[in-house]
């Protein structure tokens, strides 16, 4: 028992304090979402969960490139006032990248709006959608810079439970999936304010800034952010392309189906995936400012082999869904969704185990990254899109993208133990 509780204190190494911080704030919010499935099955129907997986794959796609991802630099730099210029330079692109997208948005709505198609009105909330993601993704970079997690886990409880309790109670009026994403848009802002204070630092280091600094940092950067934002909607194509391929070729209530089912796997598994994936990152951008590769090679080892164990658990619960689905959310209108989760399980075996670990950015690699994320997204789209052209069941449309998932993950992790090698190599050398 003492071991047991030892594991959930928040002591030791800063992976492991992260870890455990971000695992607790993840265990309430998912715990919280798990609890509320069965009675949001009831209220929303499947088309309305179709037509809010469409709004969070566009959005989502904006999300990837409204910071420019000067965030994902934040966590590399050695001196503060880089990344305090880094935060600034976000900030800027994430203002012009939302108004942008509110102009762009609104004209299209005015002058085409059978462009959007089945997503509709709701596209005129992807830019509040934005500003509060992109918000967020700043401060977390700043976050992880510190290897300090506490305040991004308590946003992240607070986003969850907002977003729960919003979407319940706009569904007992019947609004459709425009009370899914509503609560979705407004949850997104809960936390920046906490976020923003427990900065300080950032503040002092801005109050410093000068013109000068920033187009240094902007002409020094903005390579590394341009490629990292080439990774970032590649990243987010993975889902949301598969998601619009779907909406293409299969009806509106089968796409809820699958992004139901996606939702409800992906909320036990983030409990560590999320979790270790933030806490990675940090300790990776630490040890790769140092220059300890060895070091950073022997823990991405030493974590996939312990993440390994995830897929028994995965596979218990896709196997599972057949049997439990409809009997839990409604066999009526549920039921076959459980052959769908089943066919998910190599996509999130694969998420699981590849996903938290990944480092080549930190480590300059963007590039190599891209062509492993490339390769997945090429091959999951193209597995749907020959389905549907060949009238095939959806279960095996997601069966066949999962294994290619599958394989696009395991590219990425031999393209991670291929540049340890040579780093280590030249290092050697040196």
């Amino acid at each position: 028992m003492k071991r047991i509780i030892s594991l959930l204190s928040a002591t030791g190494s800063p992976l492991r304090r992260n870890f455990v911080r971000v695992a607790r704030a993840n265990v309430v919010a998912q715990a919280a979402g798990l609890a509320a499935s069965p009675v949001l099955s009831r209220i929303y129907t499947p088309a309305d969960f179709g037509a809010f997986a469409l709004f969070m794959s566009v959005a989502g796609l904006a999300v990837a490139v409204c910071t420019w991802r000067f965030d994902w630099s934040v966590p590399n730099t050695r001196h503060p006032a880089t990344a305090a210029a880094l935060m600034v330079l976000g900030f800027l692109a994430l203002a012009i990248s939302s108004l942008v997208t509110l102009c762009g948005v609104v004209v299209i709505y005015l002058m085409a709006p059978e462009w959007f198609g089945r997503l509709g009105v709701l596209s005129v909330l992807i830019p509040l959608y934005l500003v509060g993601a992109g918000t967020i993704l700043m401060f977390e970079g700043w976050y992880v810079r510190t290897n300090d997690l506490r305040l991004v886990s308590n946003a992240r409880i607070a986003q969850s439970v907002t977003n729960i309790a919003m979407a319940v109670g706009a569904g007992l009026t019947k609004p459709g999936p425009f009370g899914l994403v509503v609560a979705t848009v407004i949850a997104g802002w809960v936390g920046i304010g906490r976020l923003g204070l427990g900065a300080t630092d950032f503040w002092r280091e801005r109050k410093r800034l000068t013109a000068i600094r920033l187009r240094a940092v902007f002409r020094r950067f903005r390579g590394e952010a341009t490629r990292s934002s080439l990774v970032a909607v590649v990243n987010a194509a993975s889902f949301s392309a598969i998601v619009i391929v779907l909406t293409a070729n299969y009806a509106l209530h089968e796409v809820g189906w699958y992004t139901f089912m996606y939702r409800l796997a992906a909320t036990p598994i983030a409990l560590v995936s999320a979790s270790l994936g933030q806490s990675f990152w940090g300790t990776a951008a630490d040890l790769a400012r140092r220059r300890d590769i060895q070091a950073l090679s022997a823990l991405y080892q030493r974590t996939t082999r312990r993440l390994a164990w995830l897929t028994v658990p995965i596979l218990i619960g896709c196997a599972a869904g057949p049997f439990v689905v409809g009997p839990l959310f409604g066999r009526d209108q549920w039921g076959a969704a459980g052959t769908v989760l089943l066919a998910m399980a190599p996509m999130l075996i694969g998420g699981a185990l590849f996903s938290p670990t990944n480092h080549l950015f930190v480590l300059g690699r963007q590039s190599l990254q891209l062509v492993a994320d490339m390769t997945r997204l090429i091959l999951c789209v193209g597995a749907v899109f020959v389905c549907g052209r060949l009238g095939l069941d959806i279960v095996v449309a997601v069966a066949l993208c999962s294994f290619a998932s599958l394989f696009g993950y395991w590219l990425r992790y031999l393209l991670h133990q291929r540049v340890h090698r040579q780093m280590i190599g030249a290092q050697v050398g040196e």
